[in-house]
């Protein structure tokens, strides 16, 4: 979580000293990242000219829901070692807009690459990928108006023809 706005009778700007034994008040918008919804927990730091300062304070709170979306991955034919074409699609899982941000895409369980969502899709060319059947999941991370989502398929990935190039060299003779 990020602090966003912080306000209160604490003057951030221009300190005023707290008298011993008083308090004051801070108020703190907190502002959730893309995807994240429900229960939320943070860490504020407090600095002052006191000996155990900074001082950590837990906070808490609920991020607004979120609504819910829907991810559709699928692989193009010809996959290939060292090209592999994901196409992934997130969606609303109802009513409307079209969900912005990040994806993750992972290969076997490790993530392979990120990428940004255009409209709503995206197509990223992956590779190295190792030959075989393959897990090629896909994470959606969610923005401030959907949640996140995730699905999976298996894809079967061939293996590249190889060519190998040797220079030709002519010998080169001189005759004394």
């Amino acid at each position: 979580l990020a602090a966003t706005e912080v306000t209160g009778a604490c003057d951030t700007v221009t300190p005023t000293p707290v008298a011993p034994g008083a308090s004051c008040t801070v108020g703190v918008t907190m502002n959730p990242g893309p995807g994240e919804e429900g229960p939320l927990t943070g860490m504020i730091g407090v600095e002052s000219s006191a000996t155990n300062s900074p001082t950590l304070l837990s906070a808490a709170g609920t991020g607004a829901a979120l609504a819910p979306s829907q991810t559709a991955v699928s692989v193009g034919t010809g996959a290939r070692v060292t090209d592999v074409p994901v196409t992934v699609t997130v969606t609303p899982q109802s009513g409307s807009g079209v969900p912005t941000g990040d994806v993750r895409i992972s290969v076997d369980g490790v993530v392979n690459t990120t990428a940004t969502l255009t409209n709503g899709s995206l197509t990223a060319h992956l590779g190295p990928v190792s030959a075989g059947t393959r897990s090629i999941s896909v994470t959606y991370i969610g923005d401030r108006t959907f949640g996140r989502s995730s699905n999976s398929t298996t894809a079967t990935v061939g293996k590249s023809a190889v060519a190998v190039t040797v220079p030709l060299t002519v010998p080169v003779y001189v005759l004394s």
